[in-house]
């Protein structure tokens, strides 16, 4: 299961608009998760965030 908390702290040193450019999420959608401001993100965005995030390190 995705934890959000998890995805909320990696975002917290990333460059929205990169971020969004690499999932195709609106940087408003990026910056709000960041921010805790989402309350009930769908699961596909968790899942491009994710994604993003764990494909970074390789």
């Amino acid at each position: 299961m995705i934890e959000i908390e998890w995805i909320r702290k990696a975002l917290l040193d990333r460059r929205p608009k990169i971020v969004a450019e690499s999932t195709g999420l609106h940087v408003n959608t990026v910056t709000r998760i960041r921010d805790g401001k989402e309350e009930n993100p769908k699961i596909d965005t968790l899942n491009r965030l994710a994604g993003y995030l764990i494909g970074e390190g390789e």
